[in-house]
């Protein structure tokens, strides 16, 4: 499902990455953790195809036994639309559209149909408590909402893999466990493939894995 193989990242003389390797099955749920600047949302952004890594003749990155590196960035693209679904520490909503349209926007762009789409967001609103908020703005509900909104957005193209960083960071307790209990669901019943980036030992605790990151690499 993911493979990575000797990837290493850098930015000028500073080595962001050192050799990380790391194979994840289908289906499991797998968190990172490690100090902040270890390099922990790099790893993920290059998981999720939207940073590139040094490529040389030791290196691999393959996402459902796809060569990601033998892939142009229309294919890329494409890819990545159809498959990886993205929730940010930061919701990353567009204000200027209310919540429905936010979390229909990757399925627009996917070229699905509007019925499907329409009828997927609805059904993500119900499953996460958000459908009396779909009409509403972002900046005219709460933050806890604005995160759920975001995962509904995340989920709209039935990804095979989640990616998530920090998706708790900025939320109460509250709102920190329905995210929980929602990302224990999606894994265990939907058999959704979920890597997780957090500082939260109690969250990276619900993982099937533990991976710990310092200075770049595997500690």
């Amino acid at each position: 499902m993911i493979k990575l193989k000797n990837i290493s990242k850098s930015y000028g003389n500073e080595k962001i990455l050192n050799n990380i390797s790391l194979e994840i099955d289908q289906g499991e749920f797998v968190s990172v953790v490690g100090p902040s600047g270890a390099g922990k949302t790099t790893l993920l952004n290059i998981i999720g195809t939207i940073e590139d890594f040094n490529i040389d003749s030791s290196t691999e990155l393959k996402l459902n036994d796809i060569n990601i590196s033998s892939l142009n960035d229309i294919q890329i693209s494409e890819f990545r639309n159809k498959n990886i679904g993205f929730i940010f520490q930061f919701h990353q909503l567009l204000p200027e559209l209310n919540n429905l349209e936010n979390i229909i926007l990757p399925a627009m762009i996917g070229n699905h149909s509007k019925k499907s789409y329409t009828d997927r967001a609805h059904e993500l609103a119900n499953l996460l408590g958000i459908n009396k908020i779909l009409y509403k703005y972002p900046d005219s509900i709460s933050g806890g909402e604005r995160q759920r909104v975001a995962v509904a957005r995340s989920l709209i193209n039935n990804p095979k893999i989640l990616l998530a960083d920090e998706p708790t960071g900025n939320l109460d307790s509250e709102n920190e466990k329905i995210i929980m209990n929602l990302f224990k669901k999606l894994n265990s019943e939907k058999g959704l493939t979920i890597v997780l980036v957090t500082h939260n030992k109690d969250f990276a605790k619900i993982s099937n894995k533990c991976y710990t990151i310092k200075d770049g690499k595997w500690n």
